[in-house]
């Protein structure tokens, strides 16, 4: 019996340094946690502004490009000064469709999501609400507000949209087409993507069809 009594004195002598090894380590990782998380955090947001960084400066070569150009052809008679910004992007064509698509792709992996400026979405509203007035005859100034936006936000998918049906009725087919699949590109998830698409065939049987 005392043999036994002593086997279990034994025992608990050494559980004893265990266990306090054990709540040594607990009280490590309750330090160490905040810190791996706030360390986490920080990870992210030096991540996030590189993804931001990014997508600024390929904003910036869109801006100065359109604007590099225009100092170039002179306007066609009677072109609105707004309306100066859709004959910029047909002459820089598949440069400016690259560099947009970049900035989509890196936008689509910033987390949280890019705000919108408020002047890009002044002129969105302006454009749209232009675009729906059954009394708009002349889309020069649509056209002109829906470009000005998305050269400010190139990340925002719903200018594109709008942007491809304006393009449409003004029958410059093959920018809206462009505007559409970068609507495609940034949002392929959407309710509409199908529909989108379904315009992009029928907008191309139109350019087959003038041909």
């Amino acid at each position: 019996m005392t043999r036994l009594k002593n086997t279990r004195e034994t025992k608990k002598g050494l559980n004893k340094p265990l266990n306090n090894l054990k709540q040594l380590d607990m009280k490590w990782i309750y330090c160490l946690v905040p810190v791996l998380l706030l360390s986490t955090k920080i990870h992210a947001q030096t991540q996030r502004d590189k993804l931001v960084a990014e997508v600024n400066q390929y904003t910036a070569r869109i801006q100065k490009d359109i604007q590099t150009l225009e100092n170039y052809p002179p306007l066609p008679a009677g072109t609105s000064d707004k309306n100066h910004l859709v004959i910029l992007e047909r002459a820089l064509g598949d440069s400016i469709q690259s560099m947009r698509e970049k900035i989509i792709l890196i936008a689509q992996r910033i987390k949280p999501p890019l705000a919108i400026p408020e002047r890009a979405r002044e002129y969105y509203v302006k454009g749209v609400s232009a675009m729906e007035d059954p009394d708009t005859k002349i889309y020069n100034d649509v056209i002109g507000d829906l470009d000005v936006a998305n050269v400010i936000a190139p990340w925002w998918s719903d200018v594109y949209k709008q942007s491809g049906k304006a393009y449409e009725i003004i029958k410059v087919y093959d920018t809206a087409i462009r505007y559409f699949q970068l609507y495609l590109l940034s949002r392929p998830s959407a309710n509409d993507a199908r529909n989108v698409q379904d315009e992009i065939y029928i907008i191309e049987a139109k350019m087959q069809a003038k041909q």
